[in-house]
């Protein structure tokens, strides 16, 4: 702990150093100034915790010296000392957040005393502070976090296993021993696989996550995703007061929709578990486990892992699908589309004791879902019909599920040949005018492909398949023409032309601009005005 005193009466210092027994209340660094400029340099040479100023000073006086102190190094702790009890002293001092304010000739205990208090207040800052960073580094990294503790849950262990509850409980899980559990067991094939095409685990977290917040499966934080090392994403609810689980099915159905709008070209299977107590997780998920290996066609879908063995596919309604499968119409999955539509129909119609009537209500939600595509890319319905498919033939194809496949087969190609008719360039102009227009702010791909409606995975093709370039060079380079502009043509610092940027990192800015033009900002700048004119 490092004390600096700074007073323009060398007596005074050396009687502070003399009587306040600064060893015995833990300052171990004893630094002294005659006036502000020298207490400033000490400043900048060692790390001072503590400092005890006189107020009455030649030149910089001990206020201004506090401000200065305050503005630049704000972790120190500030004492004004002086000889007259002024009230403007005072007053100031607790503008400029001084800690204590003490009149001279003050009696060592009184001096020593403040200071013990200031080490006190040290310390606790420095824990809060250090709880504070514990946090930070908690909020970075908690699916890491979560993801080693839920681990220990199912280890065979049961010293690993309680450690687990009790890290959780820190955590903020109100749980123990005997805490009904039911688990969802989240399954993306692709994912699973490891395959090129598959969403990223960051990806399919956050895509969990927002269903199970919209279909309010469970309030936080009586949720714990985590996964296993079958690459599944598995969902323990806790219902520690007994009135939540089982999951009511209709909120089953609203997280496995959601789950779709999130990531619409992708295809899961969820699976339900029954309750028990979470002591028996690892039991239970080995239960699980063996019955979904009976999904070998990796059918998505819904499905209730019985306690009797094997899984059973729970119904959901057709409307329940038609939101997610508008998504992919609309982004342009056909092929993905025609395998979700078709699955679906080979997976649930073995259920319905009346096929007939749920082939019916299916063919016109299909029909609504793409009439309403047409008609929003202004693709005209009749001139789609030919040899091929009548429209006659079409609005009779319910009666079969061979019939309403081919129909669905023939309406995804429409759709398909009739967005290649539909100007890209329309897409591509309206992204680059909103780039241009919004060069402040800190642009992703995401926002632009939200601007124009599209996914950013689609947008992202389209874009290179019509400009050649890649759209997140294309913003960086729109970015950089405007920074060479300013450059040029205005006297505004580097920093502030970085701002307008939207670059808040500097360093980052610079980089950025020298990768394109091979030259810094400031050496554009000076190259630039150098020029001669012509």
């Amino acid at each position: 702990m490092t004390v600096l005193i700074v007073d323009d009466q060398t007596s005074v210092l050396t009687g502070l150093k003399a009587t306040v027994d600064f060893t015995g209340i833990g300052i171990d660094c004893v630094k002294t100034a005659t006036g502000a400029e020298q207490a400033m340099e000490i400043f900048q040479t060692i790390p001072v915790d503590i400092l005890l100023t006189d107020v009455e000073m030649p030149g910089i006086n001990g206020l201004a010296l506090n401000q200065m102190v305050k503005e630049q190094y704000p972790d120190t702790v500030r004492i004004l000392l002086t000889s007259h009890a002024d009230f403007f002293y005072a007053q100031e001092g607790v503008r400029l957040g001084c800690f204590d304010y003490l009149v001279q000739p003050a009696p060592a205990h009184a001096i020593e005393s403040s200071l013990k208090r200031a080490i006190i207040k040290l310390e606790n800052d420095r824990k809060t502070k250090a709880l504070g960073e514990m946090g930070r580094r908690y909020e970075a990294n908690k699916y890491a976090f979560l993801n080693t503790i839920s681990q220990k849950l199912l280890y065979k262990n049961p010293k690993d296993v309680a450690e687990a509850r009790a890290e959780l409980r820190e955590a903020g899980y109100r749980i123990h021993e005997k805490t009904p559990t039911q688990i969802l067991i989240i399954n993306n094939f692709e994912f699973a696989c490891n395959s090129q095409n598959a969403p990223s685990e960051k990806e399919i977290r956050e895509a969990i996550e927002t269903s199970a917040e919209t279909a309010k499966l469970s309030p936080k934080p009586e949720l714990l995703l985590f996964m296993d090392r079958h690459r599944r994403f598995l969902v323990l609810l806790f219902d520690e007061d007994g009135i939540r689980l089982p999951i009511q099915m209709s909120r089953l159905e609203d997280f496995y929709r959601q789950l779709g709008l999130c990531l619409p070209e992708k295809q899961f299977a969820c699976y339900v578990g029954e309750l028990f107590p979470l002591c028996e997780i690892r039991n239970e998920l080995v239960r699980m486990g063996n019955d979904m290996r009976n999904n070998i066609e990796h059918t998505p879908g819904i499905f209730a892992v019985c306690a009797a063995g094997g899984i059973e596919s729970i119904p959901t309604s057709s409307t329940e699908y038609i939101a997610r499968w508008s998504e992919m119409l609309k982004n342009h999955y056909g092929s993905v589309l025609k395998k979700d539509i078709f699955s679906y129909i080979d997976s649930k119609f073995s259920q319905y004791p009346n096929k007939y009537q749920k082939l019916c209500e299916l063919h016109q939600l299909l029909t609504q879902m793409f009439f309403r595509y047409f008609y929003d890319n202004s693709i005209d319905v009749n001139s789609l019909f030919n040899d091929t498919l009548s429209y006659a033939d079409y609005m009779e194809s319910y009666n079969t599920i061979e019939s309403l496949k081919n129909a669905v087969n023939f309406l995804i190609l429409a759709a398909e040949a009739g967005s290649q008719t539909f100007p890209e360039l329309d897409y591509v102009e309206r992204a680059k005018t909103y780039i241009m227009e919004n060069l402040s702010e800190t642009l992703s791909v995401k926002d632009v492909a939200r601007h124009v409606n599209l996914s950013p995975e689609y947008f992202t093709r389209l874009f290179k398949r019509n400009t050649g370039t890649n759209i997140k060079d294309f913003i960086i380079d729109c970015k950089i023409m405007a920074a060479k502009d300013l450059l040029q043509n205005s006297s505004l610092p580097i920093t502030i032309i970085a701002l307008e940027l939207g670059y808040s990192n500097f360093p980052y800015f610079t980089q950025m601009f020298k990768k394109i033009t091979n030259m810094t900002p400031s050496d554009f700048r000076r190259q630039s005005r150098n020029k001669p004119d012509f």
